[in-house]
């Protein structure tokens, strides 16, 4: 009996820390988080209702772009940042709670575009 009362312990503690997000970025939950990312990410990349742009409005090529951000994220990188005008540049893990949100609206039966993700530049 105590062993399956701690076991429910840990479950329900696991439970609250994958709910609120409390490892996504720590040590503990980086491989979690790593397989969560890529596999939203090869599922995005695979949703007909998601549309993710290959370009930037500003006509810059680069590998920041919303499609390429979302392969490096299904490959388990971090997504490029674009580095000219005001972008700073750089590459950064794609949020779980992002990918999650696209998700759901796709599950709720919306259609979208997406312009931009981790790259871009945008004026003052």
């Amino acid at each position: 009996m105590k062993s399956c009362s701690a076991l429910c312990s840990v479950f329900l503690v696991l439970v609250v820390v994958w709910t609120t997000g409390a490892c996504s970025s720590g040590s503990f939950g980086s491989s979690q988080s790593v397989s969560l990312r890529q596999t939203l990410a090869h599922s995005l990349l695979r949703n007909p209702r998601v549309g993710l742009a290959n370009f930037h409005v500003s006509g810059r090529r680069d590998n920041a772009t919303a499609f390429y951000n979302m392969q490096q994220a299904e490959r388990g990188a971090r997504s490029m940042r674009s580095s000219y005008l005001r972008a700073p540049g750089g590459s950064v893990y794609l949020d779980n709670q992002m990918l999650w949100g696209m998700h759901y609206l796709t599950r709720a039966g919306w259609s979208y575009r997406v312009t931009e993700l981790a790259g871009g530049s945008h004026r003052e």
